[in-house]
């Protein structure tokens, strides 16, 4: 028996759905009872109803010795891989269509549902409808919420009188209960009619399969439509042009966090594209069979150029650049730092952190400048560094220090004290003035102390943009 090319039926469907795509990849989970390898005259029940499965296995799932080698580029007793190359609408070259066919009965039922677009059931008349519909409603459990994919029930002839076929098949496998978001439309396909039934030799439509088939393809999902992109870049081509409008604003119009959360924002954004281009892909598309495709065969070498690799959402793949993402997130300011000017530049250059550091240490002198006041203003204090203040308010201190203590050390000894040397000393001060210097010191002391801690704390909050 000569298959059935199934990328030859569906192609010209899938290309005009998908007019930009350079590599169709099309996936049916074929579900049947284990019938495929029972003689087909074996196959009638009581009332002579045909089993379709066996005819179904050996058009769509054909051992290589029954069919041209041009057609399969895989086949195996749970496997086939139909090929066809044809004109694309976008384009001169040609687009490589490839139909996967895959058991469901055989291997890992997960692996078997990833990457699919359409359901095929094969019905069968010699099996209990509740075990049939149990074994239907297992697969469509793997069927992730949101793929909305197609669902077509093949039947063989029928014989039920008074009564539409259609609905009995449509109640006794619950499928009005099945999940919308899951399966968003079925159909009921019989391949052959009431005049086979009575001493039938199997003649099945090949007509009514391909039917089936097109139906699938017009309402299986569309390919998502996807573009390899370096995150680094795709990031900047978001980021660059708000930064530009920030770079025309005013110095005092731009805060830290103006550029803190410019950049959290774009981050957002992408990361809000990655989720939005694996919510297009709930079924992991591409399928995996597309990796057993022969090495250095044309087909293979049109998959691994115009379709992402496999797997490409999957948590697995997907966790690392998301946590990669939100590690990049920049915590904002938790202060008030408004006095500040031009702290965009902060994300570039630490230059200005030493300017701040400006300032800072100005202000802290101003009390001092009040204090050391009018009876006898030194016009250098304004201008003077804050460590030079401090250093000669010491030195000053020391002075006074020297001096009571040689006073003391005369009295000690009985030598007399002479109004000359008091004259002498009046200018450097008398006892008051000394406690005054020795005060301001302290003060002084404790001023620069509090400018440290100033200082460590902005270094503490500024390191993350350095």
């Amino acid at each position: 028996m000569v298959g059935l090319n199934v990328s030859d039926v569906v192609s010209g469907i899938l290309g005009q759905r998908n007019p930009d795509a350079k590599c169709l990849c099309w996936k049916i989970i074929l579900c049947s009872p284990d019938t495929k390898n029972s003689d087909q005259q074996e196959q009638k029940n009581q009332v002579g109803q045909l089993e379709a499965g066996p005819w179904l296995f050996s058009k769509i799932m054909p051992s290589a010795e029954d069919n041209n080698d041009d057609d399969l580029a895989i086949t195996s007793h749970d496997l086939s891989i139909w090929k066809k190359w044809v004109s694309s609408l976008s384009c001169t070259d040609l687009t490589c269509c490839l139909s996967v066919v895959k058991d469901a009965n055989c291997g890992n039922l997960d692996e078997a549902a990833s990457g699919a677009s359409a359901i095929l059931f094969i019905l069968s008349y010699n099996i209990p409808w509740k075990v049939q519909k149990a074994q239907l409603h297992n697969l469509l459990n793997l069927v992730p919420a949101d793929s909305c994919l197609p669902l077509l029930v093949l039947s063989g002839s029928y014989n039920v009188e008074g009564s539409d076929p259609s609905s009995v098949i449509v109640n006794e496998l619950g499928l009005h209960d099945i999940d919308k978001s899951r399966v968003s439309a079925f159909l009921v396909v019989f391949l052959a009619g009431k005049q086979h039934l009575e001493g039938s030799t199997g003649f099945f439509s090949d007509e009514k399969l391909r039917e089936g088939l097109k139906w699938l393809a017009n309402e299986s999902p569309l390919q998502p439509v996807l573009s390899c992109v370096k995150t680094h870049e795709f990031l900047m081509s978001h980021l660059s042009p708000v930064l530009e409008e920030l770079g025309k604003m005013s110095d005092y119009e731009v805060g830290p966090n103006h550029c803190i959360s410019v950049f959290n924002e774009a981050l957002d954004w992408l990361m809000g594209e990655i989720a939005a281009a694996i919510k297009a892909n709930p079924m992991n598309w591409p399928c995996p069979e597309t990796m057993l495709l022969k090495d250095f065969s044309n087909e293979l070498l049109a998959v691994k150029f115009f379709l992402p690799s496999v797997r490409w959402s999957s948590a697995a793949k997907i966790a690392p650049l998301e946590h990669a993402l939100k590690d990049c997130l920049l915590p904002l300011f938790p202060d008030d730092i408004k006095m500040v000017p031009r702290w965009e530049k902060i994300l570039i250059t630490t230059d200005y952190y030493l300017k701040t550091a400006y300032e800072i240490l100005e202000v802290g002198c101003s009390p001092l400048k009040s204090q050391r006041t009018s009876s006898n203003p030194e016009p250098y204090q304004v201008h003077t560094p804050f460590y030079t203040l401090v250093q000669e308010a010491a030195m000053t201190s020391i002075s006074q220090k020297s001096a009571n203590k040689d006073v003391n050390s005369s009295q000690k000894h009985g030598l007399a004290i002479t109004d000359d040397v008091c004259t002498t000393s009046k200018p450097n001060g008398n006892y008051g003035k000394t406690l005054a210097a020795g005060t301001e010191t302290d003060r002084l002391s404790q001023l620069l102390e509090k400018c440290n801690i100033v200082q460590n704390n902005i270094s503490e909050k500024l390191s993350i943009y350095f």
